[in-house]
């Protein structure tokens, strides 16, 4: 079995601490939902009672602002056309787009996480 995931980095350049920070300022559930609640303890139970391994390698996306735009509009907990923040969150991604982009885009930085074994 193997589990699967890509964990972004928050805070390993300055555009991904300032999309940290928008995803906490626009998002009430960001925190209850982040994915970052699973630990080596919990995925040590899923295996059970056998053992696994982790690899992990660094993967990255580049995005233009509709690019930036669509990732952040996939993510189950920004909020949804007509609510009083969506504007105003997606003015502020535009802003930290245009200050970050390089040569029209910007880098989304993750570490992807394999962990395997036998169930």
């Amino acid at each position: 079995m193997a589990l699967v995931w890509n964990e972004r980095q928050i805070d390993s350049t300055p555009f991904l601490a300032a999309y940290e920070q928008l995803l906490r300022t626009y998002s009430s559930e960001y925190e209850t939902l982040n994915h970052r609640q699973i630990d080596q303890q919990k995925i040590a139970e899923f295996f059970k009672p056998g053992s696994f391994n982790v690899r992990s390698f660094e993967n990255r996306q580049l995005f233009d602002f509709e690019g930036a735009k669509g990732r952040l509009l996939s993510s189950s907990y920004t909020p949804e056309p007509g609510q009083p923040t969506y504007q105003p969150m997606l003015d502020e991604l535009a802003a930290i787009v245009r200050s970050h982009q390089v040569d029209g885009t910007v880098a989304f930085e993750y570490d992807t996480n394999v962990y395997y074994g036998q169930l």
